[in-house]
């Protein structure tokens, strides 16, 4: 394995168990969280890759409008499906696109759970009784 494979993974781990300490009182915000960064990512990268056409660059890397729009998408759907309202599904899915668009270091692996969570978790604190 190379180092960016070695940090990818560390990142991975680091993010998902990370997002478990801060919202394991809160599963919902956790299955979403994860969800997003096992399919919301994988979409944007297929989508992008396969059927983008509407390129722009950030940081050196080269993303595409359609695999942002897919990974947003897949992101609201695993936020709903998680059992979020629409709400919270799409503060968490808008986030996770972020993220993904404008990833930090080292890795976005790392941040999308955390930003998934932290949005999505900001909104049911703000407006928890919202059906939407």
């Amino acid at each position: 394995l190379s180092t960016p494979e070695l940090t990818r993974g560390f990142s991975t781990n680091l993010g998902v168990l990370g997002t478990a300490a801060l919202y394991g009182q809160e599963p919902r915000l956790v299955t979403a969280a994860v969800l997003s960064l096992a399919l919301a990512d994988a979409a944007a990268a297929l989508v992008g890759k396969s059927l983008g056409r509407l390129k722009f660059s950030v940081r050196g890397q080269t993303r595409t409008v359609e695999g942002a729009a897919a990974g947003f998408v897949v992101a609201t759907l695993c936020g709903a499906g998680a059992g979020l309202a629409w709400a919270p599904a799409l503060a968490g899915a808008a986030a996770v696109t972020l993220v993904d668009c404008v990833p930090p270091p080292p890795d976005d692996n790392l941040w999308i759970p955390l930003a998934s969570a932290v949005s999505a978790g900001a909104v049911l604190e703000v407006a928890p009784a919202l059906p939407w």
